[in-house]
Order: C-alpha cells, then sequence, then structure tokens
C-alpha cells in the first residue's frame, strides 16, 4: 500500500488504482513504473519529507499539539 500524503504523481512517484482486474492492474503498474524511470530525474520525493516532517517542523507540531 503507498501513503498518498507522501506519492506526489510527478514529484515522489506515481499512484496505481487498484483494480480488481489484476491483469489491468498489472498493467496500470507498468505504466507507472515506466513513467517513473522515464521520468527518474525530476522525482524528488526527499523534498516533500524534508518540506512536512523537518525537525523544525515537528517540533511546531508539537508545541501546538501540547499548547
Amino acid at each position: 500500500c503507498a501513503f498518498p500524503e507522501f506519492v506526489i504523481p510527478g514529484i515522489s512517484g506515481e499512484l496505481v488504482d487498484y483494480c480488481d482486474d489484476l491483469n489491468k492492474r498489472t498493467e496500470r503498474f507498468i505504466d507507472a513504473l515506466i513513467k517513473i524511470i522515464n521520468n527518474y530525474a525530476d522525482y524528488k520525493p526527499t523534498n516533500i519529507v524534508n518540506e512536512k516532517y523537518s525537525e523544525d517542523i515537528v517540533v511546531e507540531l508539537y508545541k501546538k499539539i501540547l499548547a
């Protein structure tokens, strides 16, 4: 399973919608994988984690929770 808050299409990966049809699901997965391989240099997943979960941001979130 994926975490949609981390997987942003074209930036940190590609989400593949679930499908009951195994063949269609496999095709969708392969299409997404090919897209990632072809655009690998454009994907920056670390940036998303740093923007949302850096030490400073997490500390501020805890301060809000505890306030």
